[in-house]
């Protein structure tokens, strides 16, 4: 399942679709952005998208990479998905190039699922 997840979200990233990225969200989840901004629900998280995902990829890439999944009660899983960003060349940007993004994610009986939370870290480049 958490490759499921992470393949959906970078689906909807890679093609700029903020509509379908926040459809993979509870209703009334929360995010916590990068830089420490508390969002809840899908109202908030699309008008934050709506901001910052249209043209953020200039050209390039992003690949999300399951690196950690394990169960966390009944119906639930908690994941850590990395992120990198790439320039139209391939290359990995330096500044903000990769993230570490921690999800807690409901599932249903019937295969189905959503993000009920989740937090942004940008992966520091040691110098």
């Amino acid at each position: 399942m958490a490759h499921h997840v992470a393949a959906a979200l970078q689906e909807a990233h890679a093609r700029e679709d903020v509509d379908r990225y926040v459809e993979l969200f509870d209703p009334a989840s929360t995010w916590i952005t990068s830089r420490g901004t508390l969002i809840v629900g899908r109202k908030e998280l699309a008008d934050y998208l709506a901001r910052v995902m249209p043209g953020g990829l200039a050209g390039g890439s992003v690949a999300y990479r399951v690196a950690h999944a394990r169960p966390a009660g009944d119906g639930a899983v908690v994941m850590v998905i990395e992120q990198e960003y790439r320039r139209a060349d391939g290359t990995l940007k330096e500044v903000g190039g990769q993230h570490r993004h921690t999800y807690v994610v409901t599932t249903e009986p019937a295969g189905g699922w959503s993000i009920v939370a989740g937090q942004n870290t940008t992966v520091a480049v040691d110098a």
